[in-house]
């Protein structure tokens, strides 16, 4: 299953077609502001955390810069949600955290 695929399945309310872009990464930034605008709907919210921990477990080639583009923005959308975070698994979560750590060591120095 490729990432599309995963995300037509998974969450068809996040219309990726409409960005008319056939790039994993551009897709993802996208989807990553989709998961930041439908936080507080749980039952989105988990489709979406299905998806990020799939990114995860099946090492998408740009699965690394997947998982940082989507911390990140949510991080800086203020949308850092515990119960989003608690849906994804241990890994993804160290990851995140991981790229939000690094982040705000660049932004002090």
């Amino acid at each position: 299953m490729t990432l599309k695929e995963k995300l037509v399945y998974s969450v068809p309310e996040f219309d990726f077609k409409e960005f008319e872009n056939d790039d994993d990464f551009i897709i993802i930034c996208f989807f990553a502001i989709f998961i930041a605008n439908n936080i507080h709907n749980a039952d989105l919210s988990n489709r979406c955390a299905d998806c990020v921990n799939w990114v995860y477990t099946t090492k998408h080639p740009e699965h690394e810069a997947i998982l940082e583009q989507i911390a990140l923005t949510l991080f800086d959308e203020n949308l850092y949600e515990e119960t989003f975070i608690a849906l994804l698994t241990t890994d993804v979560q160290k990851h995140f955290e991981k790229s939000i750590a690094m982040w705000r060591q660049g932004s002090v120095q």
